[in-house]
């Protein structure tokens, strides 16, 4: 269980009024989430204790008063002065990472379904969802503390997962990963990524094995037809006493025509199989990664 103060400026925007301004200053002075933040305003009563009881609350930050208080000073400037400082990223952290592979190759997706959070935050509903009473909240400015919460859709563009991140679990660090940390996901995800590779190739390949007995019948047919025009009559006299050739012939040759159509499909095919599969099989893992998932 653990105390958190109604600091002097927080109870004097209470007395103005001023509920969102209250909210958005105790989220940034506690490190606290949206939701914690105002339930500790919520929670607020005249004559009442002058402290939040909360359990295992997430304080990131030092607990900071405003000590010159006849300094006349507006609530922004005050909210500015008295604001933790934003995390401060080691140099061995990456600030943002994938947490499915490790890769800080990520972007905000363009066309996901909370890409524009600025137009989602003047919704009733996402007020409602994100700082639950709509009722007590109006203005504009309650939208700049919407726009940090509503998580926009996230995408990998090594392992091409997409995932929701908010504007300020991004800045607390949520995404922030060691590179030892980072180097490890990305290992254990070409592992699985070179199984998926592994897999393709496999396929390619049984499938162009399923022509070879195509192939073979194709050049049966092929040989077979140059057997027969190698020992049969070619020419007879037809009617009439023209000229003609036999039937033995004819038939010789619709074999060879229709053997080498099939040995030329069939083989292209085959080989250009093998091909695309070999050349899979040589392609570095992080090329690979450019069009395909695990």
């Amino acid at each position: 269980m653990k105390k958190l103060e109604y600091t002097p400026f927080i109870l004097s925007l209470l007395k103005q009024g001023k509920k969102l301004q209250a909210v958005k200053f105790a989220k940034e002075l506690y490190g606290l989430s949206l939701v914690d933040a105002k339930n500790m305003i919520d929670s607020y009563h005249p004559g009442g204790d002058n402290f939040y009881v909360m359990d295992e609350p997430d304080i990131t930050s030092s607990i900071s008063q405003n000590k010159d208080e006849g300094k006349s000073t507006t609530v922004k400037e005050s909210i500015t002065e008295e604001a933790p400082k934003p995390v401060v990223i080691s140099e061995d952290m990456l600030p943002y990472c994938c947490p499915n592979c490790g890769s800080s190759q990520v972007e905000k997706s363009l066309g996901g379904k909370l890409e524009h959070a600025a137009a989602w935050a003047t919704t009733k509903a996402v007020k409602s969802y994100v700082m639950g009473d709509y009722g007590s909240y109006t203005g504009g400015a309650e939208n700049e503390i919407i726009k940090e919460e509503v998580p926009f859709q996230q995408v990998c563009n090594y392992c091409h997962r997409t995932f929701h991140a908010s504007k300020s679990q991004i800045e607390a660090g949520k995404y922030a990963m060691s590179k030892a940390k980072s180097s490890q996901l990305t290992e254990a995800y070409n592992r699985r990524l070179q199984s998926v590779k592994n897999g393709e190739v496999r396929r390619i390949k049984e499938a162009a094995s399923k022509k070879l007995p195509r192939i073979g019948y194709a050049g049966g047919a092929f040989l077979l037809g140059l057997l027969i025009t190698a020992t049969c009559e070619h020419e007879t006299t037809g009617p009439l006493g023209l000229p003609s050739y036999t039937w033995s012939f004819m038939f010789s040759c619709v074999l060879m025509f229709f053997g080498f159509i099939g040995l030329l499909i069939e083989g292209m095919g085959y080989f250009g199989k093998i091909s695309e599969a070999n050349e899979i099989d040589k392609m570095p893992i992080k090329q690979y990664a450019k069009n395909h998932k695990a």
